[in-house]
């Protein structure tokens, strides 16, 4: 973020994408900072300055693609929320319970066994042997 900060006028906490893929005035700035950028790298690599053409054209491709991942990224989201609704969840988060219970459960066997043996085997060397 310390990176964005140096762009001018950007400041923390201010992009910002909203329910139906509507950006932020800070966000567009930003948008349009990295076709500035790619536009002066694609006239560097052809050795020629670029058109004002060529920064629209760059800019649409760079909102095309934020749009579709924050879209996408939302309705995943919606999905996922979603997915704890419904007369399965109940049932769900029955089963998480029973099994934090089981592995608890399971937990203390191991640590009783572990306790009960500790004093058996090679580490009664000199010891008599007694079963």
């Amino acid at each position: 973020m310390a990176r964005f900060r140096n762009l001018g006028g950007l400041s923390e906490g201010q992009l910002v994408a909203g329910p139906w893929g509507d950006l932020s005035p800070d966000f567009h700035q930003l948008l349009k900072l990295f076709a500035e950028s790619r536009v002066a790298a694609m006239g560097r690599a052809q050795g020629r300055e670029a058109g004002e053409g060529m920064l629209g054209k760059v800019m649409g491709e760079i909102r095309r693609s934020f749009s579709v991942a924050i879209v996408r990224s939302q309705a995943l989201c919606l999905l996922d929320r979603l997915s704890h609704l419904g007369p399965g969840a109940r049932a769900a988060a029955q089963r998480r319970q029973q099994t934090l219970g089981l592995e608890e459960r399971r937990r203390r066997e191991r640590q009783a066994f572990a306790l009960a043996n500790m004093g058996r085997g090679l580490s009664r060397v000199g010891r008599a042997f007694v079963p």
